[in-house]
């Protein structure tokens, strides 16, 4: 005869087999999407890469500046936050909709709450990415 503290420990056993499976199934799905970000973060790198160096061969090519110019420049800009960390700081809030007024992350090309494409006027290209 199967007592009714076996069926009860049964039960419970399944349920922890279950809760387990679950996590597994959200860890793998969690790791899936830090993989996701990490590949766009690996692109964003890469395009930034591509206009440095375009930019820096037409700056040394066509008005002969040097890695000296280089080097002032970038500890000029890493010191506009107040803090020579070797970052660059994006400074100030997100640009508004033009048309609800809501703020715009940087990152997006439209507002999230009403769709109005986001004005480029204000950005340079290294805002994009």
């Amino acid at each position: 005869m199967v007592s009714s503290w076996n069926v009860h420990q049964h039960r419970q056993m399944k349920q922890v087999v279950q809760q387990q499976k679950q996590s597994e199934q959200v860890s793998e799905i969690r790791t899936k999407q830090a993989r996701q970000i990490a590949e766009g973060a690996d692109v964003r790198i890469d395009r930034l890469v591509l206009l440095t160096e375009a930019m820096w061969e037409l700056l040394m090519e066509h008005y002969g500046f040097t890695p000296e110019h280089l080097a002032h420049k970038a500890a000029e800009i890493d010191a506009r936050d107040g803090h020579s960390d070797g970052r660059r700081t994006v400074q100030g809030q997100a640009p508004p909709c033009r048309s609800c007024g809501a703020a715009i992350s940087r990152e997006h090309a439209k507002c999230v709450f009403c769709g109005e494409a986001a004005s480029l006027d204000d950005m340079t290209p290294f805002d994009r990415i």
